[in-house]
């Protein structure tokens, strides 16, 4: 007997897949999620808030990234409806904003 190994991409899904970059790189296009792709949604948005707590002096445990978790909700959205670039744009266009006004 083999060995069944899974890619990330399809483990967090309930749905077989063909390809299980596919729906990474260019979604699946649609917002009708499983359980499973929930959880992970929520624990890539913490992950990308905690990420955004990190400083020169250590973890600021002082403060809730708000925008940030919004922002990681919003991306983990775009990405699994339009693919990664969606997310990479309007991370690039969020940064940009802040940094020019």
């Amino acid at each position: 007997p083999g060995v069944d190994i899974k890619f990330p991409a399809s483990s967090i899904t309930d749905k077989e897949t063909e390809n299980p970059f596919k729906e990474l790189a260019i979604g699946t296009g649609g917002f009708k999620f499983s359980r499973r792709e929930l959880i992970a949604g929520a624990i890539s948005t913490l992950a990308f808030g905690f990420l955004h707590n990190i400083t020169d002096k250590g973890i600021d445990t002082n403060t809730i990234p708000s925008s940030q978790l919004f922002l990681g909700a919003v991306n983990w959205v775009l990405q699994r409806r339009f693919g990664m670039l969606a997310p990479i744009l309007s991370h690039a266009r969020f940064n940009h904003k802040i940094s020019n006004g």
